[in-house]
């Protein structure tokens, strides 16, 4: 099952994915490989591409994208568009890129430059220890409201992050009771889609910016 593209697509894509991905840093622009908006979300952004040309994790090009964000791992939001930590749309993005390239249960052979304090000492995963994964975890339980929402940052409200960091966490392996420890968390779709709709709104807002 799934989408057939024309083969133009893949083409054109490998252009544009090949474009944007600065040759020195290793960051992804938006428009361009010297935009300054946003590189961790976008770098996020093209590992996805990457990901679905094919491109090997033995690539210059996803190498060079995995070394940048190791460097800025640990920034927090910054500047509007810049950071990782606090920033609901460079952690969704950048959630969904290592999920696709790296997984939840990597080592941290590749992205290694996690925050301090081990994830809070308190990973029980018998699949890993402290990851990029449980880095971003331990960071959302622990900044997380009473009434269960995430404040958000700049343009991304409450409205967004929320559901965009449900949906992260739920990519937690929760015990089921057998041996395989891999019952994912169910995601809230409703929440989900509320996410989309910010982003299409984020989107136009970015347009006329």
């Amino acid at each position: 099952m799934g989408v057939s593209m024309p083969a133009f697509v893949n083409t054109e894509l490998a252009k544009w994915t090949d474009y944007i991905q600065n040759d020195t840093t290793g960051a992804a622009g938006y428009s361009g490989p010297n935009a300054p908006e946003g590189e961790m979300n976008e770098t996020g952004a093209l590992l996805v591409m990457q990901d679905y040309l094919g491109w090997p994790s033995s690539d210059d090009r996803v190498e060079a994208a995995l070394a940048y964000i190791n460097t800025h791992w640990q920034e927090n939001a910054n500047s509007t568009w810049d950071g990782n930590f606090g920033h609901p749309y460079a952690m969704w993005a950048l959630y969904k890129g290592l999920e696709l390239r790296l997984g939840t249960d990597a080592g941290t052979s590749v992205l290694s430059n996690l925050r301090p304090g081990n994830c809070g000492n308190d990973v029980d995963n018998p699949d890993h220890g402290c990851n990029w994964f449980e880095d971003y975890a331990e960071y959302l339980v622990s900044t997380q409201s009473a009434n269960g929402s995430w404040g958000g940052y700049s343009y991304w409200d409450a409205g967004l992050a929320t559901p965009w960091y449900i949906n992260i966490l739920a990519a937690t392996k929760i015990p089921d009771g057998d041996d395989d420890n891999d019952v994912p968390e169910p995601a809230t779709l409703s929440l989900l889609a509320a996410g989309l709709l910010g982003a299409l709104r984020i989107r136009r807002r970015r347009q006329v910016v």
